[in-house]
Formats: structure tokens, sequence, C-alpha cells
């Protein structure tokens, strides 16, 4: 399975917490090539939030989201259902870093990302 085939429902969950916009492969510095890139941003009024799917890989998309999670006010990790349920959350718990589950048509937010350290 490939991550673009899981971007649809993850869509549809942000769109209806309010984001009203959706970048997809965001690059984080867009005047340096850095190589690194943002898979989804959802943006509203009040912040940007910052989605890393993956099919399998969850530990590179949490270091990804935990770098993400120092330029967008949330960080995500999303995965599918079978995959998160393998998961330690207290991990992404001490990442500050949230959890997206995906079966084939539908997304939740499992762990809602924690406030990073340096903004409290």
């Amino acid at each position: 399975m490939r991550e673009k085939r899981l971007y649809r429902p993850i869509i549809a969950l942000f769109m209806g917490l309010g984001y009203h916009s959706v970048e997809k492969e965001v690059p984080i510095f867009r005047t340096l090539k850095t190589g690194k890139r943002v898979d989804l941003l959802f943006i509203n009024d009040v912040k940007k939030a910052a989605v890393e799917v993956k099919t399998r890989d969850w530990e590179r998309a949490l270091f990804q989201a935990y770098l993400n999670s120092y330029f967008f006010d949330e960080s995500y990790v999303a995965l599918p259902r079978d995959v998160v349920e393998k998961l330690d959350f207290s991990i992404f718990e001490h990442y500050h870093v949230g959890i997206v589950s995906i079966d084939k048509k539908r997304a939740e937010i499992v762990l809602r990302p924690g406030e990073p350290p340096w903004l409290i």
C-alpha cells in the first residue's frame, strides 16, 4: 500500500475538525533545498497541523513528526490501524506527537499531541 492512498481519509478527518486548507508534500524550508517535506499540512485561522503518513515504519514517522513539531502547532503520525494497535503510545507522548489511525475509509485521532516542552 502506498502512503498517498491513505491521504483521503486523513484529509476528511482534518477538514471535519475545522481546517480549511490542506497542502501536500510541503517543504519545511521553501527557500532552502533540504529535502525535508511534510506529507500533509492542514491550516485553519489559528494553527497549522503537520501529518507524516507511513504504511509501516512508525519509527521514521515519529522522527519526522518530532522535527515537524518545531515548525508547526501540532504534529501527528498517521498509520494503518493494524500498525497503531501494536504501538506503545508512551513513546509518542514523550515526544509530544499525536497519532492518527487509518482504516480503509476512515481516520481518527487516537492520541492528541502534547504541548512541546519549549512552549510550556
